[in-house]
């Protein structure tokens, strides 16, 4: 029997990358998923890759109102759910004199409002012992360039994880966040980097990192799974950070000793 036999869980941005991957292993362990995404022809591609049972959704995670329609969804299909993966997001870097207004509501609006409003919306329909799992980044933790927005989204994330853990607990819901090192996603060019910038910022992130490579989605999936199952039972209020060392080891140590 799977650790998430018989029951139900909803993951947002789930059509590509980490959220794709929680979905794929989410099933194998027995529960009934949805996903949502913003293209309907990526939703319907993921959802058919995924298997008939799955529910996709479309939903602008920074829409209220995409919000309110969602949770009617989710109660239509489900009744009550079990876990809730807030994993929609939207990484765009530039330097401070690059940042635009346009820019700054876009990225907050889904990686910040987009996690109060859709807890706001969906917790009422988590059962107890549930586990609401929303998706941060090393990023909330370490100053890089370039990286203003979205860290502070991020670091923003964090804290509500914090405080939404304290309210929950009262329910009897748990509230943890997932922090990603360098993963292999779709996400690189969506973040207004150039193919070259891209490749470059690469092989500088792996040179900082222990453990020398780019994480797998399905090792993100592997840690959701920890934090949405009965394992994870004692755990609120926290950051499980999968980064292949690279925020709580110096990559450099030895050679700096050389």
């Amino acid at each position: 029997m799977g650790r998430l036999a018989g029951k139900t869980a909803l993951i947002t941005g789930g059509t590509t990358g980490i959220g794709f991957a929680t979905a794929e292993l989410f099933l194998r362990e027995g529960a009934s998923v949805a996903i949502t995404g913003q293209d309907g022809h990526r939703i319907a591609r993921a959802a058919e890759t995924l298997g008939g049972s799955v529910l996709g959704i479309r939903c602008n995670a920074g829409r209220v109102q995409d919000l309110d329609a969602l949770a009617a969804q989710i109660e239509s299909a489900f009744g009550k759910l079990d876990v809730l993966f807030l994993n929609a997001g939207l990484a765009k870097y530039g330097s401070l004199a690059e940042i635009s207004e346009a820019d700054f509501d876009l990225i907050f609006n889904i990686n910040v409002k987009g996690v109060v409003f859709t807890v706001q919306r969906l917790a009422p329909l988590m059962r107890e012992g549930g586990s609401i799992i929303v998706t941060t980044s090393v990023n909330d933790s370490i100053g890089m360039d370039s990286t203003h927005l979205y860290a502070a989204t991020k670091a923003a994330a964090r804290q509500l994880v914090r405080t939404l853990a304290g309210e929950l607990a009262r329910s009897g819901v748990r509230v943890n966040a997932l922090s990603p090192g360098p993963t292999i996603t779709a996400m690189g060019p969506k973040t207004g980097f150039t193919d070259e910038q891209l490749h470059e910022l690469a092989g500088w992130v792996v040179s900082q990192v222990p453990m020398r490579r780019f994480a797998a989605a399905s090792e993100l999936a592997s840690a959701a799974l920890f934090l949405a199952s009965s394992d994870a039972s004692f755990v609120t209020g926290q950051e499980l950070v999968v980064d292949g060392g690279w925020t709580g080891v110096n990559a450099n140590f030895h050679s700096t000793l050389k």
